[in-house]
C-alpha cells in the first residue's frame, strides 16, 4: 500500500499562513460588518451588565488558554523540527488561533445587542492583538525550519 506523501515544512508553513490570515481578515470582516449593519438598531434595550462581564471574562480566559496552547504544546513540537511533528502543529495552532477568534464573536454579539463601541470595540482589539501574537512566523522565538 503507497503512503500519502508528506508535507514539507514550505508546505505546512503556507497552511499555516493562509489559515491565519484568514482567521485575522475575519476579524475585520465581524468590524465592518457591525459599521455597516449599523448596531444602533438594538439600541432601545439596554443590554445586561452581567452579560458583559461573562463575555470579559470567556474573552480573557480564551486568551490566556489561547496563549498556553502556544507556548506549551505548539513551540515545543516545532522545536523537534521533524516533518512528522511539524505536521501535527496544524491543529493546536487552529485550535489556539480559533479560541483568539472568538474573542471578536464576543464582541460582535455585543454591537448587534446595541453595546458601545467603547465596549464592543475592546473585545475586537484583543482579539486582533492576540491573533497578531500568534503569527505562524516560528522563527521569531526558535530557529527552525518554518522560516
Amino acid at each position: 500500500m503507497d503512503n500519502p506523501p508528506q508535507s514539507t515544512p514550505a508546505q505546512i508553513k503556507m497552511v499555516l499562513w493562509i489559515m491565519w490570515g484568514a482567521l485575522l481578515s475575519s476579524v475585520v470582516v465581524y468590524l465592518v460588518v457591525l459599521h455597516l449593519t449599523g448596531s444602533e438598531a438594538a439600541e432601545s434595550s439596554p443590554v445586561d451588565k452581567n452579560l458583559v462581564k461573562i463575555l470579559s471574562g470567556a474573552a480573557l480566559g480564551s486568551i490566556i488558554v489561547s496563549a498556553m496552547i502556544r507556548w506549551r504544546i505548539t513551540l515545543p513540537m516545532v522545536r523537534k523540527s521533524t516533518p512528522e511533528t511539524l505536521s501535527r502543529v496544524l491543529p493546536s495552532c487552529i485550535v489556539s488561533w480559533a479560541l483568539a477568534e472568538s474573542v471578536a464573536i464576543f464582541g460582535l454579539v455585543l454591537g448587534f445587542m446595541g453595546e458601545p463601541i467603547s465596549t464592543f470595540g475592546v473585545f475586537f482589539i484583543a482579539s486582533f492583538g492576540t491573533l497578531v501574537c500568534l503569527t505562524p512566523n516560528f522563527s521569531l522565538s526558535l530557529g527552525s525550519d518554518l522560516r
